[in-house]
């Protein structure tokens, strides 16, 4: 398999893929690029197969992409039921159009079966602390 490669670096590449499989778990779909989209596609299949057995180890290359205890217990609960059946194919590409500015080929990613996510917990500590404020003044 050819590996793709992006002009940026390795850091920067790694940072990339982080950001778009943070945001593909937490809204369950993204628009990228197709570079970006065939890149970010096989890191979201692994991560759904460690999603699929909880111990510790795959509990830790989760913490690698999410880096919150939190919402690794969240997918266990919300992912891993639904794609226990599957034994692959969790994500679907749909080919978009070009984007204007440049050409580039748009693509976006979303779960193959509906996968039901709760809000976010950043949302819920923003209500939290936007109630706090409220009650103090």
């Amino acid at each position: 398999m050819k590996k793709i490669k992006f002009h940026y670096g390795s850091d920067a590449k790694r940072a990339l893929m982080k950001r778009l499989v943070y945001n593909f778990f937490r809204d369950g779909k993204i628009t990228t690029t197709e570079t970006r989209a065939k890149a970010v596609k096989p890191i979201i299949e692994k991560l759904v197969g460690k999603i699929k057995v909880k111990n510790e180890a795959n509990q830790n290359d989760l913490l690698f992409y999410f880096s919150d205890r939190r919402l690794v217990e969240r997918w266990y609960r919300t992912v891993a039921p639904v794609m226990t059946k599957r034994v692959g194919g969790y994500v679907k590409m749909e080919k978009l159009t070009q984007r204007f500015s440049d050409g580039a080929r748009l693509v976006k990613l979303w779960w193959t079966d509906p996968v039901v996510v709760d809000a976010a917990p950043e949302a819920k500590t923003a209500e939290v602390t936007a109630a706090a404020t409220k009650s103090k003044q």
